[in-house]
């Protein structure tokens, strides 16, 4: 093996990397404001430093000594990854089955054979957006599965470069980098998910850094006076990305460029008795950066089972040295040791590995052939009904409906219509000339309406329903407008009924109740009744977990029925609902009675403010949202028979 030379300002940068990661998932606000919403950028600047780091060992040795072991060099990232996270593993598997639902549990299980199989990212991307409600303690390794792809595919593609295009080696490199780069920039908008979590989308920043790396061996260092300025440069972009990115900055795409362009600056200029090089080589950065590995793999399971997001600064303040104390054993007495070949054999480290590895497996599938060992929750069954009481079960269910009209049982999960064939070429409705119309369009809203009304078809005997999911500001896109009103339900309607969030962003000026007015003057001449509903009603970020997850998170698995009977049903939670909603909901009410549109409030049905209550369960103990603001079978059901009781689909 050939060594590189030591730059503590490397283990320096690493160290603020993984603490930027923890502060954005810690969610630690000042003044209603998050200073660290970039702080996932932690994480691209891992891999720039990964990518630089892996191709300075392979290339070195490859010069060097005109040859390379592969043999040795995937050991040696065996050694590096594998006994810290499986350490983790373990750590995490007894927490599971105390603190998650059976649902929960379940994914968790399929969470952890992605995670030994290092396929995690491909399973997250089907499951769980990134920036969005998730219960995944295991969330965060997506990016060891990228790495780790990444360390399986780009030594054999160095080699066989650097021995058939020595020439071009630079070039193919920028190439690729380029390349990713626009696939990525390209998709941000249509495929975020995929964008965010696959390997084709991050390459580019692996090999920025292995970019370095050639260039560092190739060419002579810049001057003292360059090497100041350009690392400068470099810490200033990556500290001023971390605060200007958020959750809805397109990531990755041209934007990253500006933080990945810093750890290339500092990468490239950093050197001994430099501003920034000092600043990352005092001894508590590169001591954070010595365990990040550690410290990142540790911090997000203790995190979620704790739900840290949710608690007092001082007591995230306490989980914080706790991951530390905990990471810095980790390193010691895992990481370190388990390098030494001279303490760890190979012979022990495979043994111990594979063993490890289908132990995992077995607790997986098992965990899975057993429903989640949904008997652990046995008491909650009078409440909710066979156990199945999470938000997972319940999104999944909701579909149900749609899956009956459109026959096709694959597609079990409304994120799977958005641009879907069924909305745009399968008519709905009921060939019956009696019944009227009402298509209702929007989003999810919508779609928990549709089943409100659809479940309760029977008792709205002179109506029928369709849904057509739209986003308000699609009306700008001429496109999907076209597909909309060409579609065989907006043809054949006779009420458009429109349902939706109405998105508000003061950063970018956009208001989306503008946009209904768009929506109504584009589909006049279609003569076709326009109904506008309000907001559904949102809960606030008490409930900003499932309210159901939420109650059995609050008293852990040792619940008792009379708690129920005695408290929850007595409280309607009216001082938990989002009361920027109903401000929004005031608005879109009097801009609909200028402009003449007939104006539906859901809260009529959902609440009622004259006795300050909302509910939360049906009158047989079912829950109604799955999450902060979404129904779930039984809840869209039972609202449906509230509208029909009062009336509130008056729109004749």
């Amino acid at each position: 093996m050939v060594k590189i030379n030591y730059r503590p300002e490397i283990d320096g940068l690493r160290g603020i990397s993984v603490l930027l990661v923890i502060l954005y998932h810690c969610n630690i606000v000042f003044f209603e404001r998050n200073y660290f919403s970039g702080g996932y950028l932690g994480v691209d600047i891992f891999f720039v430093i990964s990518g630089y780091l892996i191709t300075s060992i392979i290339y070195k040795e490859i010069i060097t000594k005109k040859s390379f072991s592969f043999l040795n060099f995937y050991e040696r990232r065996a050694r590096r990854l594998l006994p810290a996270l499986i350490v983790t593993l373990f750590i995490s598997i007894p927490l599971a089955f105390l603190k998650l639902s059976p649902y929960e549990l379940i994914e968790f299980a399929k969470s952890l054979i992605a995670t030994i199989l290092f396929t995690s990212n491909f399973y997250f991307n089907l499951i769980s957006d990134y920036f969005g409600p998730n219960t995944s303690p295991l969330l965060h390794v997506w990016s060891l599965s990228v790495e780790e792809q990444f360390y399986i595919l780009f030594p054999i593609f160095l080699v066989l470069t650097l021995k058939y295009f020595s020439k071009f080696n630079l070039i193919i490199l920028i190439f690729i980098f380029f390349l990713s780069l626009f696939f990525a920039h390209t998709i941000s908008d249509n495929h975020p998910s995929f964008n965010f979590y696959m390997l084709s989308s991050r390459i580019w920043e692996l090999m920025a850094g292995a970019i370095v790396a050639i260039i560092e061996y190739r060419y002579k260092p810049a001057s003292k006076k360059i090497n100041n300025i350009f690392s400068l440069i470099g810490f200033i972009l990556i500290f001023l990305s971390i605060f200007y990115f958020d959750e809805n900055t397109k990531h990755p795409s041209l934007l990253t460029v500006i933080p990945i362009f810093g750890v290339i600056l500092i990468l490239r200029f950093s050197n001994k008795n430099e501003i920034i090089y000092k600043i990352l080589s005092t001894k508590y950065l590169v001591g954070l950066g010595l365990i990040s590995y550690s410290l990142y793999l540790i911090h997000y399971p203790i995190f979620t089972y704790f739900d840290v997001p949710n608690i007092s600064l001082e007591y995230k303040l306490i989980f914080i040295f706790l991951i530390i104390f905990l990471s810095t054993l980790n390193f010691y007495f895992i990481e370190k040791k388990f390098r030494n070949k001279s303490v760890v054999s190979l012979r022990f480290f495979l043994n111990s590995i594979i063993s490890s590895i289908i132990l995992i497996i077995i607790i997986a599938t098992l965990t899975i052939n057993k429903s989640g060992f949904e008997g652990r929750f046995k008491d909650l069954k009078i409440i909710y009904g066979e156990n199945k009481f999470d938000s997972g079960f319940y999104e999944n269910e909701r579909a149900e409906v749609i899956n009956q009209i459109i026959e096709d049982k694959k597609l079990y999960h409304y994120k799977y219509f958005y641009t879907s064939r069924f909305f745009k070429k399968i008519l709905w409705f009921e060939k019956n000339e009696n019944k009227k119309k009402i298509l209702i369009v929007g989003n999810s809203h919508g779609y928990d309406l549709f089943n409100s009304l659809y479940l309760n078809k029977e008792i709205f005997s002179n109506l029928d329903f369709a849904y057509y999911r739209f986003q308000i500001r699609d009306i700008k896109n001429e496109k999907k407008y076209q597909e909309f009103i060409n579609s065989p339900n907006f043809i054949n309607s006779d009420i458009i009924l429109l349902s939706s969030y109405y998105g508000l962003n003061k950063e970018n000026k956009v208001d989306e109740i503008q946009d209904i007015l768009i929506f109504s003057e584009k589909i006049k001449k279609y003569k076709k009744k326009l109904v506008v509903s309000s907001y559904s009603i949102v809960f606030e970020e008490k409930y900003g977990i499932p309210i159901s997850n939420y109650l059995i998170e609050k008293n852990k698995i040792f619940l008792k029925n009379d708690y129920f009977k005695e408290d929850i049903f007595k409280k309607k939670h009216f001082k938990n609902i989002d009361k920027e909603i109903i401000k929004r909901n005031e608005r879109i009410k009097n801009l609909m009675k200028i402009n003449n549109i007939k104006y539906l409030d859901k809260t009529d049905y959902t609440c009622s403010f004259l006795k300050k209550e909302c509910d939360i369960f049906t009158n047989d103990g079912h829950i109604i949202y799955f999450d902060t603001d979404h129904y779930t079978l039984k809840g869209a059901k039972y609202y449906g028979k509230k509208m029909y009781d009062m009336n509130w689909l008056d729109i004749e």
